[in-house]
């Protein structure tokens, strides 16, 4: 069993839940990533701001002035550390989804995309063997 924590990323970007819904975009932008963990200040996991949660913004003028937590996704499947990585990808491929947080007691220290598995995938199934 490889644990989600020898995958996940920790150099994680966090947002707060009155973080304005622009400096979320620009973020996400600037940094070339799909999504945000929204954090208290506790830096416990209280939702994603994700690409598609931003596009809301240009359809709905009225949240021209929105903070994250009004647009943010609360409904979320996070993992602790410890869970089996298949695990993770067959919640990811069920659920639709890109990211997955990844726990440990209830605060973020780590995220898993889609991007990073298969960069897993490729470092150990198909690195060049000397």
């Amino acid at each position: 069993m490889l644990a989600a924590k020898e995958v996940m990323a920790t150099n994680l970007i966090t947002v707060a839940e009155n973080t304005p819904v622009q400096t979320a975009m620009r973020l996400i932008v600037e940094n070339d990533i799909t999504g945000l963990p929204v954090v208290d200040e506790e830096h416990k996991l209280v939702g994603i701001i994700s690409e598609k949660d931003l596009l809301k913004v240009l359809y709905q003028p009225h949240l021209g002035d929105a903070l994250v937590m009004d647009i943010m996704s609360t409904d979320l499947i996070t993992f602790e550390e410890d869970a089996d990585l298949v695990d993770v990808a067959e919640a990811m491929i069920e659920g639709h989804f890109r990211r997955v947080p990844i726990l440990r007691d209830g605060r973020i220290v780590g995220l898993i995309t889609r991007r990073d598995i298969l960069r897993h995938v490729i470092d150990t199934r198909y690195a060049v063997r000397i």
